[in-house]
Order: C-alpha cells, then sequence, then structure tokens
C-alpha cells in the first residue's frame, strides 16, 4: 500500500510504478532466457533458480496495480490539466473488477490485485491481515499516523510483522505518535522504535 499527497499523485504513481514493473518482467525474462540456454546446453536439469524464476515472472505478469481515491466535483477537468484521463480509474473504483469491489480483492490475498495506490481511503478501519508493506510519501502526525500505520501491523499466518517504508522523513512524527500510544510499566513515556538494523534482521 503506497500512501500519496493528492489523487493526481497517486494516478502518477500508479502508472510510474506500472512501467517499471513491466521493465523488471522484461529484464527478469532476460535472466530466464539466458538461464535456460545454459542449462540446455548443459546434461544438469533445471535448477531451483530457474524454477523460481518463472514463478516470480508469473507472480508479477498477474499482480494487478490500481490507484484507488474518492470522486470530487471537478476531478475530470483537474486531471485533464495534468493531461491525465480520470474516467479509466474512476470506472474502474467504481465497478471492481469481474463483479467484485476492489477493496474486496485487494483484502483477499489469493487476488492478483496487490499494490494499491491511495492519498486518504483505505488509512482508516480497514483491516488488511496479508498486507505487509506500508510505503509512506504523506505528511502525516498524531492519530491520522498512527491509524496508517495499523494497516500493516496486522498478524497472520507466515506473517510476524509488516514493513513500513518513509519517504517523507515522519521518524519524529512517528516518535511523538507511537510515544502517546506505548508506555513502560511506571507509566512514562518510552521510545519503542528499534535500531534500523535489528528491525530489518527481524522482518526478514
Amino acid at each position: 500500500l503506497l500512501v500519496c499527497i493528492d489523487k493526481l499523485t497517486c494516478v502518477k504513481m500508479a502508472e510510474r510504478i506500472k512501467e517499471q514493473w513491466e521493465l523488471a518482467i522484461a529484464n527478469l525474462k532476460k535472466l530466464l532466457h539466458i538461464e535456460t540456454e545454459a542449462f540446455l546446453k548443459s546434461t544438469r536439469g533445471e535448477t531451483t533458480f530457474v524454477r523460481e524464476l518463472r514463478a516470480q515472472i508469473v507472480w508479477m505478469e498477474e499482480t494487478q496495480i490500481h490507484p484507488v481515491f474518492s470522486s470530487e466535483q471537478n476531478e475530470v477537468q483537474d486531471f485533464l490539466r495534468e493531461g491525465m484521463d480520470v474516467l479509466p480509474y474512476r470506472k474502474k473504483i467504481a465497478e471492481g473488477i469481474a463483479g467484485k469491489s476492489l477493496e474486496a480483492c485487494f483484502k483477499s490475498p489469493e487476488h492478483p490485485f496487490r499494490i494499491a495506490i491511495v492519498c486518504a481511503m483505505w488509512l482508516t478501519g480497514f483491516d488488511v491481515k496479508s498486507l505487509a508493506t506500508l510505503y509512506l510519501d504523506k505528511p502525516m502526525q498524531g492519530h491520522t499516523l498512527m491509524q496508517a500505520i495499523e494497516r500493516v501491523n496486522r498478524v497472520k499466518k507466515n506473517k510476524k510483522n509488516g514493513m513500513i517504508i518513509d519517504y517523507h522523513g515522519m521518524l519524529e512524527s512517528l516518535r511523538k505518535a507511537l510515544s502517546v500510544y506505548a508506555q513502560s510499566a511506571e507509566g512514562a513515556a518510552f521510545d519503542p522504535l528499534m535500531d534500523e538494523d535489528k528491525a530489518l534482521a527481524e522482518y526478514a
């Protein structure tokens, strides 16, 4: 889940991510071709790496990426001024995928809608236990920031924690927000954030 500053940025980021996603798939296919040629010329069979590479390509090709944002009165004109047509995105948000709402699709661990770009929607009261990574590129603080963080902290089978990637430098805001909700046994506020290396080691 990527949180952007506004609706226009949601759509711009969705398009950029899709472009880079396709480039990544193309590069993986080139690597797969090289590895396939190598084992065909040898006496060894298909390697574990090649099988995993095939599976990764399939997973990436299946993955769907959609911006999700609420409608407003003048959005068609606002997007046109930026050279973008909002109507296809608005139709997808309204109709969902194969008759199923985008929210229901994203909440399903089996559904290929795996990357959502939002600015305000889905930041509160939206529980997705399988959500593993939250990318923040929007200034937030206090209760709003804590609500956003809660989107990624649900525990489920094969998931013990989530990861937050902060592009906006909100560490100080996060410390302040966490200090309100996290207190020591004596009732005093303390800093609950781990050292970066320790946190990454636990996430892995």
